[in-house]
């Protein structure tokens, strides 16, 4: 079976994408993962054979709606799980309408869910589509559980120091796109007409923002000078940009590292504790048992109530000092377990089922979907020696300084082969997987994973 898998951002995704592509060549299937356009533009150029095209979201833009319409007449099945997530507001009914329509459900073949708010949010908003929902949980969260650690690669510039890591959210506005971009981007998608409160909410939020990063700016430094024998390492959201996180924070503490190499989730893992106002990771480290700092200094009025609800509340530097300091004083000697209600809250959310990946029953999916459909072998021997020569004609325009109608962007930067092939190695490692398992390079951001031999 032929698998195409989207991946838009690689920090938050890549790992749990390789999860499912080594699983699924285990299996025997081939799984092509790269960024949407590139996928896209392989299938044309050289008539891909159809097969299951696995998608980051069924956000109904015109540009998804003409690609999956494409995808659906040239045979391909659709299947999606959205990245996004959707866990941080108490209702899913908003979040539903803007990343979900009806159009967008009649080109689908199944959606894997987080878990029961999704799933049930979902069937009960498009209940003519209630059968495609499957709760299957997010191959995400394979990663978080504590017997996920071992199939995440470790970045090279992890502090050997214990280290409290912050994770940010502040989008918004410290975004890649400024903020009117960012507005126009989201009046262009859609958003705007699907809730007529978005767009104030958007200008409510950047503001709430201004004065929270501040806040988060002296909290930070308030810590570094507390705890000078422990790291404090800041985490921007992938769509932040890290630089400006570096020219607001004083320079003069060499214990504060902002850094967004790898995925989060080894970060978490390794964590004394994870910081956060508004994270999703604040659940992520609920089921990772890693201890919860809610940084909450200023009234807002557009909280992100559900990951503000877990772990200990503080509303000032001198709280945040105190709840630290006994994080330290207990990390040696007793293992953290998580509040029973944090716990509660977060499996409304997502699906963590004692000794089933999410990832193993999304490909009993695949197969199930696909047992009755031919399935067609690619020629990729071919593909990838015209791939190579594409990349040097690309290497070429980089080197004259014109540029490739293919540049890779923050989100989805070039990757190396041996980068893949030691997380592709890790994962097969810590799942016990006997079978080879090769990557094959298309591009910097495209690659094929399939059984070797």
């Amino acid at each position: 079976m032929n698998i195409y898998m989207n991946l838009e951002v690689a920090v938050r995704e890549m790992d749990s994408k390789l999860l499912l592509a080594v699983k699924a060549a285990e299996r025997g299937h081939q799984v092509l993962i790269g960024e949407e356009k590139q996928i896209d533009r392989l299938r044309r150029r050289y008539r891909l054979a159809p097969g299951i095209y696995h998608t980051k979201s069924l956000t109904p833009s015109k540009q998804k709606i003409e690609l999956h319409s494409a995808l659906k007449a040239a045979g391909f099945l659709i299947t999606s799980i959205d990245e996004e997530g959707g866990l941080i507001d108490a209702s899913y009914e908003r979040f539903a309408r803007l990343r979900y329509s009806e159009e967008m459900l009649g080109l689908a073949d199944a959606v894997f869910c987080w878990g029961p708010q999704d799933f049930n949010q979902l069937k009960s908003t498009y209940a003519d589509h209630a059968h495609l929902m499957r709760m299957t949980g997010s191959p995400r969260v394979d990663l978080w559980r504590p017997e996920g650690k071992e199939y995440s690669t470790r970045p090279g510039d992890m502090p050997r120091k214990p280290y409290l890591l912050v994770s940010s959210n502040f989008g918004v506005l410290n975004n890649y796109r400024n903020f009117w971009d960012l507005i126009r981007f989201e009046r262009n998608a859609g958003y705007f007409e699907r809730d007529p409160n978005y767009e104030k909410r958007r200008y409510y939020m950047a503001s709430e923002t201004v004065v929270l990063m501040y806040e988060f700016v002296k909290a930070i430094e308030h810590l570094a000078q507390e705890f000078p024998d422990i790291d404090i390492v800041l985490r921007p959201h992938p769509i932040e940009r890290p630089e400006s996180w570096k020219a607001m924070l004083d320079p003069g503490f060499d214990n504060v590292k902002v850094t967004r190499s790898g995925s989060i989730t080894p970060w978490v893992h390794d964590a004394l504790a994870v910081m956060h106002n508004g994270c999703t990771t604040a659940m992520e480290a609920t089921v990772s048992q890693v201890p919860v700092l809610t940084f909450k200094p200023v009234k807002q009025q557009y909280p992100r109530e559900i990951p503000n609800s877990v772990g200990t509340s503080v509303q000032t530097r001198t709280e945040l000092a105190d709840a630290l300091r006994k994080v330290l004083e207990t990390s040696d000697n007793t293992p953290y377990k998580p509040h029973p209600k944090d716990v509660a809250l977060v499996e409304e959310r997502v699906c963590c089922r004692n000794g089933v990946f999410a990832a193993d029953m999304m490909i009993d999916c695949w197969e199930e979907l696909h047992k009755d459909v031919p399935s067609e072998p690619n020629d990729w021997n071919k593909v990838v020696l015209r791939q190579r020569f594409r990349s040097l004609k690309d290497n070429l325009k980089k080197w004259t300084g014109k540029k490739s109608k293919t540049s890779l962007g923050h989100k989805f930067p070039e990757m190396r082969k041996q980068d893949i092939v030691e997380k592709v190695e890790q994962i097969r490692a810590a799942g016990s997987i006997t079978s080879p398992v090769g990557v094959t390079m298309l591009s910097g951001n495209m690659f094929l994973i399939s059984k070797d031999g």
